[in-house]
């Protein structure tokens, strides 16, 4: 008869317990994959690692001023769509996708910033999964080329770009400044954990950083931070009403006028007869349905037909079936069928129709003829001719200088130039820029000056306190220059030393085994209990020894069994004895 008695596992280790902390296995898993609570490595950070962050950084950097270019870019949004419409004959929005894809790719940067940013705050081993880097690297291509193709097309919008910078610079350096104090508390404790010598080389380079950007409002100057506050500009409707109307039309200009503005710019031409006509663009094929009824016979160079022929082209069915502006949906039925009879305008009917407007004011754009024209000696003449006809007053300044800025579309730029003194700005965002009541960012020179000065003060205040509490928390507060020299190599010790012991301890786990083997008694039983390494905060195991067996003459089975406890990161060697009798 065969008893079979329990095993019986014993193990001289207490079983350990840790409180699952969920938040530090989202910041490793979501960076480097590390989901795991023996994957979270608290070495310190390898010079490749560190390489990874400066570039990753550098990255972010450049998105940030990938970001601002698009955004800044909004305000020339009617001119990208003109420019591009050549190659693609849609009106696509170029600048809201390029808004959103840099979006998209700042978010993406930032995320990946501010688990870098944790990872130092924990102490942890900054890794950035594989996946990551080549996410990053492709995302720099992307924004790279996209980079270089607007410089060769569209290479005007980056004056825009730089002003904008120059003259929202004060504010920026507000807002650098609070970024630089809320990461002074990372920076202060890298720093002094450095040793005496990689500390003095950091400080002249941490303290020029930062005094240059406290005092840099000395050499600042920017309209936004005046005294006062000019008369707001003038509103000019380009072209007409032309977010909402087909541009250089009657139906435009009327439209312009029921919202408010006075102000009307447009653009003249000359026919090949000799009859001044309103039209912007150099060719016929964007405005006008110039592909449908096109022959040999007519030119799509505007001079280059007569008036009669010109008159035989839509100017206002090319709105109503591209949309440009996604404004054709507010239309009635009736204003619809008054677009679709538009007609390219003479200078002539632009006066006719002007002289029922008192207030109407005309801004005239000649547009320069070509030496093949038959008026191109003289073509202010006829201009002057059709004018002194018509029933319109002509008003001729003197003595002083009106300052028009055209294409501006945006509210930041209405604020700029609103704060320098601009007379008139040209718009198609009329109803926009109409309600406009006030500068976006306006303070005069004490405000700012306050504000700059106490941002600087308590920034400085915020640093010192930082680098006194970091000071306290790893010397202690009795100052001690023993204990100072002995724990500023303690970071690098500390990994050769943990390196050293986990070597040791590959290296010994066969000998180990065989030392438990011969310590054993004649029937297999071990006398001595499991061992357990210690270093620091973790605990080495003799791993080795995990799954393996022992037979002994006695027909007992001796298994080392590998115990996990739920809070333990390392497995402990625990020893199984299962006892077989026999009658």
């Amino acid at each position: 008869m065969k008893e079979k008695l329990p095993s019986v596992r014993t193990s001289y280790d207490k079983p350990q317990h840790y409180q699952r902390k969920y938040c530090l296995v989202c910041l490793t898993g979501l960076i480097g994959c590390r989901w795991h609570r023996y994957q979270q490595s608290m070495r310190d950070n390898r010079k490749r690692d560190l390489v990874v962050f400066t570039i990753i950084v550098l990255c972010f950097l450049h998105m940030v001023v990938f970001f601002y270019f698009w955004l800044v870019s909004r305000n020339s949004i009617y001119q990208i769509g003109i420019y591009m419409y050549p190659y693609t004959k849609s009106y696509f929005p170029w600048c809201d996708v390029g808004l959103a894809v840099s979006a998209v790719m700042l978010a993406y940067f930032t995320g990946i910033v501010i688990l870098c940013l944790f990872h130092v705050k924990v102490g942890h081993q900054l890794y950035l999964h594989p996946c990551h880097l080549l996410t990053a690297f492709l995302l720099e291509v992307v924004c790279i080329i996209i980079t270089i193709l607007v410089h060769i097309y569209w290479p005007q919008t980056w004056p825009l770009t730089y002003l904008s910078l120059r003259v929202y610079s004060p504010f920026l350096q507000v807002v650098a400044v609070l970024v630089v104090t809320a990461l002074a508390w990372l920076i202060v404790r890298q720093w002094i954990r450095l040793t005496f010598v990689y500390k003095m080389a950091w400080l002249p380079i941490l303290l020029v950083v930062f005094v240059a950007l406290c005092i840099v409002p000395f050499w600042m100057s920017s309209p936004v931070i005046s005294s006062t506050i000019p008369e707001k500009p003038g509103i000019i409707a380009m072209a007409g009403a032309s977010s909402v109307a087909p541009e250089n039309t009657l139906y435009a200009f009327r439209k312009a006028l029921d919202l408010g503005v006075t102000r009307i710019q447009t653009t003249v031409q000359i026919s090949f007869d000799g009859i001044p006509f309103v039209f912007h663009d150099n060719t016929l094929v964007r405005t006008t349905d110039f592909e449908e009824i096109k022959n040999d016979n007519i030119s799509e160079i505007p001079m280059r037909n007569t008036m009669s022929e010109l008159k035989m082209f839509s100017a206002g069915s090319w709105f109503l079936q591209h949309d440009p502006w996604g404004s054709v949906w507010s239309l009635s039925e009736n204003e619809t069928a008054e677009i679709s009879a538009e007609k390219i305008p003479t200078l002539s009917e632009l006066l006719d129709f002007g002289a029922d407007y008192e207030s109407l004011e005309l801004y005239l754009i000649i547009q320069p003829l070509p030496s093949w024209h038959p008026y191109c000696c003289d073509p202010g003449s006829l201009i002057d001719h059709v004018i002194s006809e018509s029933e319109v007053w002509v008003n001729r300044s003197s003595n002083n200088i009106t300052t028009i800025v055209t294409d501006v579309n945006s509210h930041w730029l209405l604020s700029i130039l609103w704060c320098a003194g601009v007379d008139f700005v040209a718009t198609r965002h009329i109803e926009d820029l109409q309600d406009v009541a006030s500068p976006l960012l306006h303070l005069n020179v004490v405000s700012y000056t306050a504000l700059w000065v106490t941002v600087d003060v308590l920034s400085i205040i915020i640093i010192i306190i930082i680098c006194v509490v970091h000071r306290i928390k790893i010397y202690g507060t009795n100052f001690s220059p023993e204990s100072i020299s002995l724990n500023t190599g303690c970071t690098i010790a500390s990994y050769r030393s943990r390196t050293m012991k986990e070597k040791l301890l590959r290296d010994c786990a066969a000998v180990d085994s065989m030392d438990e083997l011969e310590a054993r008694d004649n029937d297999g039983m071990e006398n001595r209990p499991a061992y357990s390494m210690l270093s620091g905060h973790h605990t080495y195991s003799l791993s080795s020894l995990i799954g393996s067996r022992v037979v002994t003459n006695a027909g007992r089975n001796m298994n080392v069994v590998s115990s996990l406890a739920p809070d333990q990161s390392e497995p402990s060697v625990a020893l199984s004895i299962n006892n077989r009798y026999s009658v």
